[in-house]
């Protein structure tokens, strides 16, 4: 095979080399698909937001990591990923993804990853990546403070209208869901 061209071509290629069977890597994509036909560049004109989850241990990071990079090929910019509830699973997290992804042996600067950004001058950083036409992996801990942050500055680069993925690696981990279930579904019970 030449030179992968696509995110998805990179991938797959990474994942057989880790020992994936072609049965196993088409079903890891046709998950990734599935969850793509859903969403804001669906072609459906009944695309919507959607939530998709994985048991513990069953290989979510590995299919986050698909579903980002088939993201990356649709046409998605910005891809939000909260990874951890502690600095220290976001740090884990964010560099098995940053690996799978090639993000630090790769040559074509196509993505850029800028974990826990907040602020004005991170606002213009990713606003000047935006217009450079980078793919932005933005990795936060899953805080409302530092997740309140990263939509700030989102909306101060003028990314509103651009379609973001947004996975949550860590959805058992206090998420709306959870709050509802406590019977308080402001953003508030998220600490």
């Amino acid at each position: 095979m030449g030179p992968a061209v696509t995110e998805r071509e990179r991938m797959d290629v990474s994942l057989a080399d880790r020992g994936f069977t072609g049965h196993t890597r088409d079903a890891i994509w046709a998950s990734a698909t599935s969850i793509l036909s859903r969403g804001p560049l669906a072609t459906d004109a009944g695309a919507s937001t959607g939530l998709a989850l994985g048991y513990v241990q069953s290989g979510k990071t590995t299919a986050i990591t698909a579903l980002i990079a088939a993201a990356a090929d649709a046409g998605y910019r910005i891809v939000v990923a909260m990874l951890g509830s502690t600095n220290l699973l976001l740090d884990q997290n964010q560099e098995r993804l940053a690996t799978a992804l090639g993000l630090d042996t790769r040559e074509d600067y196509r993505w850029v990853s800028m974990p826990n950004v907040a602020g004005v001058a991170k606002a213009k950083e990713l606003k000047n990546w935006l217009a450079r036409d980078r793919t932005l992996l933005l990795p936060v801990l899953k805080h409302p403070g530092r997740i309140e942050a990263l939509a700030k500055a989102l909306a101060a680069a003028g990314a509103a209208e651009l379609p973001v993925l947004i996975v949550d690696d860590e959805a058992d981990q206090a998420s709306l869901l959870k709050s509802c279930a406590l019977g308080d579904p402001t953003p508030s019970r998220l600490a």
